[in-house]
């Protein structure tokens, strides 16, 4: 399955990272429609990587040129993200925003060249487009998530696949759990193999996400396969609200022991292509896209993901499980907080009350049957052998 991803590009790095060759061999980048794209936790994102062009044989790229601000573009129809924006992140849990590649005739409703892709936020969580914006809270968690299976069978998820509506969740990589023996969940990240740490600094990341020429090197997004939907407003002048799911199936071997799930991973170009070209590639051709890969990698990293609202760069870092676990920067902060003295809570020992003694009915009970039964002190002292024993034998 897939319940938490992490995203640190901006909106022009994600462009640039998205980058791809047209029908006429040139280098392209989807265009950036929707607000936000600026770093939470990621960043700033490379200086040389703004709207100018950035393709690998010099040619033009899709978008505008002059924009040095490639998230300064419309949304779809207005506003496909409702107002909303993606922010980078390195830890993203449902009902949150994040970056989506969709071809332009999918999301226009208009008949439109393949090469012609955007890039907008949507909301993780599908919510159908039957459903009345006002009441679409109750969806998100159980949304998901589509099983391949499903993309057939469940009307929420059939219908937008039928109508084509296809996409790609971008992310640096997602997490997964395994349960310890000591019954604590240690977590995983998994993405692409990569030559750039994403752990990194981000002023040491921007250093190698574009090369001399200004052409993309940096990090290698992980390209899930998912189904999105619409909802319209029902009040004139209320934005539409673009939601999405992301599309598992069955683990590969190299992961099963992991998980038994994991998402469907379109690995290259082509497959990025078709699973998007909805025109040319109808759904039986398309659920043969959906499969799972090997060619990923993962290391195990802090507990601190585990709490969604922990967003710093440790949730990436790998850990040495065999090494005893480093204390967390947020728990050592605690921590410290914990063991400061506060000197009007202090007290002299004079000026401390004394312990009251602990009430115990079971106790007094039996003292008291020990003072008052005679019968109970002869026995003890005879025996313990005592003098006053022999006087009372004698008597």
């Amino acid at each position: 399955m897939c319940g938490r991803t992490a995203c640190t590009l901006e909106a022009r790095d994600i462009c640039n990272a998205c980058s791809f060759r047209d029908g006429h061999g040139r280098r392209t980048r989807p265009q950036w429609r929707g607000g936000g794209g600026q770093g939470q936790g990621g960043g700033t994102g490379g200086g040389t990587g703004g709207g100018s062009s950035r393709g690998g044989d010099g040619s033009s790229t899709t978008g505008s040129k002059n924009s040095k601000d490639s998230g300064s573009d419309k949304g779809i129809h207005d506003g496909s993200s409702g107002g909303k924006q993606y922010v980078a992140s390195y830890n993203i849990g449902p009902q949150t925003y994040t970056p989506i590649l969709v071809s332009k005739a999918a999301v226009d409703g208009e008949k439109s060249c393949i090469d012609e892709r955007v890039i907008t936020p949507m909301k993780w969580g599908l919510v159908p487009s039957w459903h009345k914006s006002g009441s679409a809270g109750k969806f998100g968690y159980s949304t998901m998530n589509c099983r391949d299976d499903s993309l057939t069978q469940k009307a929420i998820f059939k219908r937008p696949f039928e109508r084509g509506r296809r996409c790609v969740v971008l992310a640096d990589g997602f997490y997964e759990w395994k349960k310890t023996k000591d019954g604590k969940k240690q977590p995983y990240f998994i993405y692409f193999p990569q030559e750039t740490k994403m752990w990194e600094t981000t002023e040491e990341k921007s250093e190698k996400n574009y090369d001399c020429d200004g052409n993309w090197i940096g990090q290698k997004l992980l390209t899930m396969a998912g189904i999105f939907d619409v909802v319209r407003p029902e009040k004139e002048g209320d934005e539409p609200l673009y939601t999405y799911s992301v599309i598992t199936v069955q683990a590969s071997p190299e992961i099963s022991w992991l998980h038994d799930r994991m998402p469907a991973i379109l690995d290259g170009e082509d497959a990025v292509r078709d699973w998007l070209d909805a025109g040319s590639i109808d759904k039986n051709q398309a659920l043969s896209l959906i499969k799972s890969t090997g060619k990923i990698e993962w290391h195990p990293v802090s507990m601190v993901v585990n709490n969604v609202r922990n967003k710093e760069p440790e949730c990436v870092v790998p850990v040495d499980l065999k090494k005893p676990k480093p204390e967390s920067k947020m728990m050592a902060a605690w921590l410290s907080k914990g063991t400061k003295s506060d000197p009007q809570k202090s007290e002299s020992p004079l000026k401390q009350s004394p312990q009251k003694p602990v009430k115990n009915a079971l106790k007094s009970w039996i003292k008291t049957e020990q003072r008052t039964s005679p019968r109970k002190q002869k026995l003890k002292q005879d025996a313990e052998g005592s003098p006053s024993s022999k006087k009372i034998k004698t008597t």
